[in-house]
């Protein structure tokens, strides 16, 4: 095999590209919109950071510690407190050390940890498969997130800074055998990689594989005023707010000097004027401008219990990659995109 053709730029696209590629293999990136990254990519909106749904990154993940790429970003690690508030109870938890909640019941603390990984999740962590909670749960209990200091886009950016042919505006419309045809008309390639959604693979390839998608929307708000908390996440129990963050706590760059930028992720439909109340009473400051939304249809891959894993290889030079066959989260992407490209290239170890 001498060239190979990865279609979307997301990290299961841009891993399985800088796999091939280090395999001596020519490979050319298709990728529809105006960037790399896929759902991890940020916007600078008048000043702010605004990452394309609250995320972090995790130095722990195997996938993220082989590019050795955290070193070169200037990595903003968060501060492992969140704040839980709970009625009118507030607990100040590190999710290694949750000391406080000792002093509540067994199911009650089973409740609180359940409002923490609905944000992860975007669904309720009861319906997640067991394999898939114990996995995620330990790279956040083991590991310490953070974020490039000038948005997670950046690490998407610094993946793709080793590739020689990435096209965007490239719109792919069919796979047949190893051609790609599009909106820049056809290409050939010895081998191909479909790095999409379930959905785009399933179109592609006229498929018919089951998935499911969690969506959520992530607003972002900025204030003036001094926040009420230095926890960076706050997780109110019972409202419509699954967390909300502030991000600019975790590296100043995402705002302008004065100003705090808060990340609030919901899943439901909510109104402006009811999250601007919920902020107020999380952040103690009613004093909120509204920098931008971001409604987010596929968000994670709901992996519910007893999902099945759908395939890997479609045919003999058409392997497919995303987080939908390995984990809801970037190291399931990567893994994905990895095992894709070893696929091809017999490499897998």
């Amino acid at each position: 095999m001498k060239s190979a053709i990865v279609i979307g730029a997301g990290l299961a696209g841009l891993q399985a590209a800088r796999t091939l590629t280090s395999a001596g293999i020519q490979v050319t990136v298709l990728e529809e919109s105006d960037r790399v990254g896929g759902r991890v990519t940020s916007d600078l909106i008048d000043g702010f950071i605004c990452d394309r749904g609250f995320q972090v990154i995790n130095p722990s993940y195997p996938e993220v510690a082989r590019t050795n790429l955290i070193p070169t970003l200037d990595f903003q690690s968060i501060n492992p407190n969140l704040r839980i508030q709970d009625g009118g109870s507030e607990f100040l938890v590190g999710l290694n050390h949750p000391f406080p909640l000792i002093f509540t019941t067994f199911k009650r603390r089973k409740e609180l940890f359940n409002e923490f990984f609905t944000g992860v999740f975007l669904a309720n962590p009861d319906l997640i498969s067991t394999t898939v909670k114990r996995s995620i749960m330990k790279s956040f209990l083991f590991g310490r997130p953070g974020v490039p200091a000038r948005g997670v886009g950046e690490f998407s950016k610094a993946l793709a800074a080793g590739l020689a042919d990435v096209r965007f505006a490239h719109r792919v419309e069919r796979v047949e055998g190893k051609s790609v045809i599009g909106n820049f008309g056809r290409l050939d390639a010895d081998a191909i990689v479909i790095a999409t959604t379930a959905a785009t693979a399933n179109t592609l390839l006229n498929l018919y594989m089951p998935h499911q998608m969690s969506s959520s929307t992530t607003w972002y708000h900025t204030t003036k005023d001094e926040l009420s908390s230095p926890a960076y996440m706050a997780i109110p129990t019972k409202s419509a707010i699954v967390n909300s963050v502030a991000i600019s706590q975790i590296s100043q760059s995402y705002a302008p000097l004065g100003s705090h930028l808060v990340a609030t992720t919901t899943l439901n439909s909510v109104s402006e004027d009811r999250i601007e109340e919920q902020l107020a009473h999380i952040w103690g400051t009613s004093k909120w401008e509204h920098v931008t939304r971001y409604e987010i249809r596929d968000s994670l891959p709901f992996m519910s219990k007893g999902s099945a894993r759908p395939i890997i290889r479609a045919s003999e030079s058409v392997v497919l990659a995303g987080d939908y066959l390995q984990l809801p989260s970037q190291q399931g992407a990567m893994t994905s995109g990895r095992l894709a490209a070893e696929e091809l290239t017999q490499l897998r170890r």
